[in-house]
C-alpha cells in the first residue's frame, strides 16, 4: 500500500524556536494549493473489542453519532486498498474533533499498536482537559495504564500540563491542561473526566521541512517549530530516558490539527502500518467541499490516488471519498459531504 512519489522540496523546553522553513521565514518555495480542503474531519482508531472501546471512550466525553455495521463489496473495498471487509464502526464526536472507532471484523489484522511514541506515522490523539489531575486519578483507579505522571512545560508560549495513557488496545492518547481551560465541561452525557474537546493528532515524519511543505500545500496553516532536548522528567512522560525532536504544530480551519514531529533520537524509521486494518490510529479524514478538483490538482503535484474518488453504500451513502498516502506512507482520505 505504500505509494511514495516525490515533489517539493519545520516548546517545549525553553529552547530557541526554529522559525519557519529552513530559517527563512518559511514561504519560499511552498506549494500552496487552491483546494476544497476546509476541516481536518476525524482520525480512525481500530480496535479489537468494539464495546470495551466504544464504553472507554465514552467515559473520556465522546458521544456517538452513528453506528454502523456492514459488508463492503471489492469494488468500494479498493478505494482503502483494501479486499472486500465486513466492519463495525461508530462516529463518535467530542468539541473540536471526531473519532471513527473501528473494528475490522473480516479480514481483521490484531498487531499492536506502535510499541513507542516515536514510530513513523500516526502515533497518538491529543485531548484538552480542565483538570488533569482528576482525570489521572479517576482513570488510574480504573486499570487504565499511565506512562507516567503529568508533566508541565511551555509549547507555543503557554505552560501546559500533560500525559500519556493507553487504552486498552495500547493506543496512545495525550490528554493535555492548558492554562486557558478551566471550564470544567463534561462534552458527553456518559463522560466521567473532564476532557473538553478534541486538540490534534499527532503524526511522527521522517523529513519536517518535506511533511511541513506537504501539509502546507494541503491548506494546513503552520505555527511556529520548535526543538525539544528533554530533561529527564520530560523524557519520562514519552517513556523514554532522553529524546531530541523538532516538532510544528498545523491547523486547519478552525477545528483540531496535527502535531507534526521529526524525531532525531530515539529514531525509528519503519514505515507506518501497511495496511489500514491494522490496531491503532489507521488514517486521518479532511473534509474537501471539491473532491474531484483537488484530485486533479493534487494528481497534478505528483500525488497518486488508491481510485479514483467514490460514492460510499449504505450507511455513508452521501459520501465520496478518496485515499492518498503522505510523503512517509501515512494514509489521508478526503470526504466530500452531500445532501
Amino acid at each position: 500500500m505504500r505509494c511514495f512519489f516525490g515533489f517539493l522540496c519545520v516548546c517545549v523546553l525553553g529552547v530557541m524556536p526554529l522559525v519557519g522553513c529552513g530559517d527563512e521565514g518559511g514561504d519560499a518555495g511552498v506549494v500552496v494549493l487552491d483546494l476544497g480542503i476546509k476541516k481536518f474531519m476525524h482520525a480512525n482508531l481500530n480496535v479489537s473489542d468494539f464495546e470495551r472501546s466504544h464504553a472507554f471512550y465514552e467515559t473520556l466525553g465522546f458521544t456517538s453519532l452513528l453506528d454502523v455495521e456492514e459488508s463492503v463489496s471489492a469494488e468500494q473495498a479498493a478505494a482503502l486498498d483494501m479486499p472486500p471487509y465486513t466492519y463495525r464502526a461508530s462516529a463518535m464526536i467530542i468539541p473540536d474533533g471526531m473519532i471513527d472507532l473501528m473494528h475490522w471484523k473480516d479480514p481483521y489484522d490484531g498487531s499492536p499498536p506502535y510499541p513507542s511514541l516515536f514510530n513513523l506515522g500516526l502515533v497518538s490523539i491529543a485531548l484538552s482537559t480542565s483538570d488533569i489531575d482528576a482525570d489521572v486519578a479517576l482513570l488510574a483507579d480504573a486499570g487504565v495504564e499511565f506512562v507516567s505522571e503529568p508533566v508541565g512545560t511551555e509549547r507555543d508560549a503557554e505552560y501546559v500540563r500533560f500525559v500519556f495513557l493507553k487504552d486498552e488496545d495500547g493506543i496512545a492518547v495525550e490528554l493535555v491542561e492548558a492554562g486557558d481551560d478551566d471550564s470544567g465541561t463534561l462534552p458527553g452525557p456518559d463522560a466521567k473526566t473532564h476532557v473538553t474537546g478534541f486538540r490534534y493528532t499527532t503524526l511522527n515524519c521522517s523529513d519536517l521541512d518535506r511533511s511541513r511543505a506537504f501539509y502546507e500545500m494541503l491548506g494546513f496553516t503552520i505555527g511556529e517549530t520548535t526543538r525539544e532536548t528533554g530533561t529527564a522528567e520530560l523524557a519520562k512522560a514519552y517513556g523514554l530516558d532522553s529524546y531530541d525532536l523538532k516538532r510544528l504544530y498545523m491547523t486547519l480551519g478552525d477545528g483540531a490539527g496535527i502535531d507534526l514531529v521529526a524525531w532525531s533520537a530515539p529514531y525509528d524509521g519503519t514505515p507506518p502500518y501497511e495496511h489500514l486494518n491494522h490496531l491503532g490510529i489507521g488514517r486521518i479524514a479532511l473534509e474537501t467541499t471539491d473532491i474531484d478538483g483537488d484530485v486533479d490538482k493534487l494528481k497534478g503535484k505528483g500525488v497518486k490516488f488508491y481510485s479514483e474518488p467514490m460514492r460510499m453504500d449504505g450507511a455513508f451513502s452521501t459520501f465520496r471519498v478518496v485515499f492518498f498516502e503522505d510523503p512517509d506512507g501515512v494514509v489521508i482520505e478526503l470526504v466530500e459531504l452531500g445532501q
